[in-house]
């Protein structure tokens, strides 16, 4: 994980950021619409493929894309040292809010982590921007082991494990009883999201 943080600040610092849109587009500014998941999706296409093509400069053996993009990571990165880092790129403001932000559909890490074993990592890296006029500047990023989240919690109304305590805290445990715990907040999702359908009203 120290290696593959390396590599992420190098790289952003390398991107440093870019204009979204010429300014003779935009005369009055990117709107908030302007500033949303579009460009976000963007941003986290920008890191993928830049840590993909400098891989090597980076330090790293290998950096690959599933075929499948439902799945709760966006690549693979190998240090040429067992784990591999499954790595998960969100992009986000600098706000310092401290609601509760979505980690992947708590179903497929649950998947991942029933046919990893106790060896598999899953780690999060959210890569933290701000809009500088038309441009996006990065400020930073933080990486974290999916595991370790101290406030597992799935929301019964989409099925998202979230949490909102990864910023500043976290919690060392294996795989395996990452793996139960999150068992049974999906357990309490579903019968939550069926007793609301019973009684008719939305989760």
């Amino acid at each position: 994980m120290d290696r593959v943080d390396t590599a992420l600040a190098n790289v952003l610092s390398a991107i440093g950021g870019w204009e979204v849109v010429p300014k003779e587009l935009v005369p009055l500014g990117l709107g908030r619409a302007a500033k949303g998941r579009t460009v976000w999706r963007l941003v986290e296409e920008v890191v993928k493929q830049n840590l993909q093509v400098r891989a090597e400069e980076l330090g790293l053996a290998d950096v690959t894309v599933p075929e499948d993009e439902v799945g709760p990571y966006d690549c693979v990165v190998s240090t040429g040292e067992l784990p591999s880092v499954h790595l998960n790129l969100k992009a986000a403001g600098t706000s310092g809010r401290a609601n509760k932000d979505d980690v992947s559909k708590a179903e497929a890490i649950e998947e991942f982590y029933r046919s990893g074993g106790d060896d598999a990592l899953l780690c999060v890296a959210v890569v933290k921007l701000e809009f500088v006029e038309t441009r996006i500047e990065f400020r930073g990023h933080q990486l974290f082991n999916v595991a370790w989240i101290p406030d597992i919690y799935v929301n019964p109304s989409n099925n998202n494990l979230q949490s909102s305590k990864y910023r500043t805290d976290r919690t060392e445990r294996t795989n395996i009883d990452f793996l139960a715990l999150l068992e049974a907040q999906l357990a309490a999702a579903h019968a939550k999201r069926a007793a609301k359908a019973a009684t008719g009203r939305r989760v």
